[in-house]
């Protein structure tokens, strides 16, 4: 696991760098108004992407007892990357956005999709604990982002073509390594992933039915996550909206290292529960030690480094911004702890749970910013960030709490049995 767990580190680490270093790039080669719209394109097309990627991965690479072929998720996988397109579409046309932000818009969701299709790959390599492999393209991705980005900002000064560069580079990537390595990787029944030939519809219409919660707890965990991009597009403009995206991303990035430590762990908590809650127990303690560590070192650094570190990141401008990075990152140590809780939550394998908590996040984040941003403006969204993030964490300690303990009940009930 130790290696598992340095890969996916360096990968996201990479990764989430080199989607910072756009930002940045775009921010310093560009204006503030080109980060607005590139984010605001971001803002429409991830959440639909989110919910029809069903977060089939995160149930895929927890199936330890292998309940569903791999090529089932596939088939589920390009069948909702369909769907997605065809929404982000529609929403394009229905809010009559100008012609070349609405070609931005698109461009971002082909970006996505592409993306959703690698990250099923991904979820296979994940259950059989090759994040190496995972970890090496989304370092080439993104790698590859920042250089299309860096020449195509430098000869053009033109968000559409920079968009386009990159969508291609994650086009090529996946056809030409992640594809590959995934047909050239077997799992524990010895096939690859052009097993079958036969759609099987029964088999796709159980996962469908299993997945939909975790789909519409990631719409609603991403679309919390841009509502304050909304709100401040539509109340302060997307000049404000470009300075306000370029300091949460930092967020973000912090974000996924959380996401790389989870993604290495998961698998591993679920065949602890289901074998071994002993080890279970004694793993996620130290996940959960090591996520208040990163919180904490997230809260501090903006508190006595703020002003000059987005002076150095981004530009001087940045830095009359630094009450809108602190409380941001408040809210990212909230997240980050609530991050690890939901690893142990998809371990027991209970995907329902997450959807009354998120509605709970998304109407207290909503609620906030209507109350707030008007008065405060951008510290007043990322205030709300962190009221959203302390429900999540709260509602998470409940529910994981609550399962685990309920899940010991089971067991000793047929341990029980089984002695009569």
């Amino acid at each position: 696991m130790g290696t598992n767990f340095a890969w996916s580190l360096m990968g996201n680490i990479v990764y989430g760098a080199s989607q910072w270093a756009m930002l940045i790039f775009l921010a310093k080669l560009g204006s503030p108004a080109m980060v607005g719209s590139f984010t605001l394109a971001l803002a429409i097309c991830a959440p639909v992407v989110i919910f029809t990627n069903l977060q089939l991965r995160n149930i895929l690479s927890t199936d330890v007892e292998q309940q569903f072929r791999f090529r089932s998720y596939v088939e589920l996988r390009l069948f909702c990357s369909c769907i997605a397109m065809l929404i982000i579409v529609t929403l394009t046309i229905v809010m009559q956005y100008p012609p070349d932000r609405a070609v931005i818009i698109l461009l971002i969701g082909m970006a996505k999709v592409i993306e959703s299709i690698s990250d099923i790959l991904y979820g296979r390599l994940q259950r059989m604990e090759r994040l190496d492999i995972v970890a090496k393209s989304t370092i080439l991705k993104g790698l590859g982002s920042v250089a299309v980005t860096v020449c195509c900002l430098y000869l053009t000064h033109n968000l559409l073509w920079t968009i386009a560069a990159y969508t291609m580079v994650w086009l090529l990537l996946l056809l030409f390594y992640d594809l590959p390595k995934a047909r050239q990787v077997g799992d524990e029944t010895g096939k690859n992933i052009r097993e079958g030939r036969i759609i099987e519809a029964a088999a796709i219409k159980r996962m469908l039915v299993m997945a939909l919660p975790l789909g519409a707890a990631g719409f609603l965990d991403t679309f919390n996550a841009n509502l304050p991009r909304y709100f401040v597009e539509q109340h302060v403009g997307v000049t404000e909206l470009g300075y306000f995206s370029a300091i949460v991303y930092i967020m973000i990035a912090g974000a996924m290292v959380v996401s790389a430590i989870g993604q290495s762990v998961t698998p591993r908590l679920a065949k602890y529960f289901s074998r071994d809650r002993h080890a279970f127990g004694v793993l996620f303690r130290k996940v959960m030690l090591l996520g208040a560590g990163i919180s904490l070192v997230s809260v501090l650094i903006p508190l006595f480094f703020g002003s000059e570190l987005l002076a150095v990141i981004y530009t001087p401008e940045y830095s009359g911004y630094n009450r809108v990075f602190q409380w941001s990152m408040l809210g990212g140590a909230l997240w980050y702890v609530a991050s690890f809780l939901e690893c142990g939550i998809y371990a027991i394998r209970n995907f329902k749970v997450q959807t009354p908590i998120l509605i709970c996040v998304v109407a207290s984040t909503c609620i906030s910013l209507y109350l707030l941003l008007p008065r405060y403006a951008l510290v007043g969204a990322a205030v709300s960030i962190c009221i959203g993030m302390l429900v999540r964490l709260l509602g998470g300690i409940i529910i994981f709490t609550y399962l685990y303990m309920l899940s010991g009940r089971r067991r000793e009930a047929r341990e029980s049995y089984s002695c009569q």
